[in-house]
């Protein structure tokens, strides 16, 4: 099956076209959802595991608009799926969403930056903690930075807590292990990776990270053992 979005955003030479970043199931499996960065959407689709509605269709809704200029990347579940959490890119944002039956409702918006910052932004990467209490997002432009989040869990809404530099440059993906004591970082553009040791009371990153040379860190996937 091909789905063809079409579109656009007012950002020249990123929004020219549609431009499918990234996609993702909800948590219970029955939808996906497809971040569009080029047009400013957050597409949803209906997946049926026995076919009988052609595998995947379209929601009675189809997409969730975002702010023109945006550019949403990537989006992640809370792991009971009422809460998910979206970076978006051109606007260097997370923003919270409130999840029922495959509709996504917008209640929040933070930036990543600080009030007065000057220079390029690009937000990159989300990841919750294992417990769900914290939320990470990476911001690369001039600002190079990891930024932490609290979850409230009465309603699933953020409260930035603190920022914590990559310590390179474009930290464009990180990822966090199971045991939630560490917490990985590549700097794409300047071949480094950081392993933070990650205060699971807190969800602040202590100094003095383990530093790892790498050609160009893009991705991180954690394996077991066995």
């Amino acid at each position: 099956m091909t789905v063809h979005h079409e579109g656009g955003g007012p950002v020249k030479g990123r929004q020219d076209n549609s431009h499918v970043h990234s996609t993702v199931f909800s948590p219970d499996g029955h939808y996906l959802f497809a971040q569009d960065l080029g047009a400013d959407k957050l597409y949803s689709y209906r997946y049926t595991t026995d076919g009988s509605r052609g595998l995947f269709g379209p929601t009675d809704w189809r997409y969730t608009q975002e702010k023109p200029g945006t550019g949403p990347r990537h989006l992640v579940f809370g792991a009971d799926g009422k809460h998910a959490y979206l970076t978006s890119e051109l606007s260097a944002t997370v923003s919270t969403f409130d999840c029922a039956d495959g509709k996504l409702t917008q209640v929040q918006t933070i930036s990543l930056t600080e009030p007065g910052f000057k220079g390029a932004v690009g937000a990159a990467a989300i990841h919750l903690s294992p417990d769900g209490r914290f939320l990470y997002a990476t911001n690369r432009g001039d600002a190079n930075e990891i930024v932490i989040f609290s979850v409230d869990p009465a309603n699933g809404h953020l409260r930035k807590i603190g920022h914590q530099s990559s310590l390179g440059k474009s930290p464009r993906e990180f990822a966090i292990d199971p045991t939630g004591k560490w917490l990985i970082v590549g700097n794409q553009n300047s071949d480094t990776v950081y392993v933070f040791r990650r205060n699971e009371q807190s969800g602040l990153l202590e100094a003095n990270p383990k530093r790892i040379e790498i050609g160009s860190p893009v991705d991180f996937k954690l394996v077991s053992p066995s």
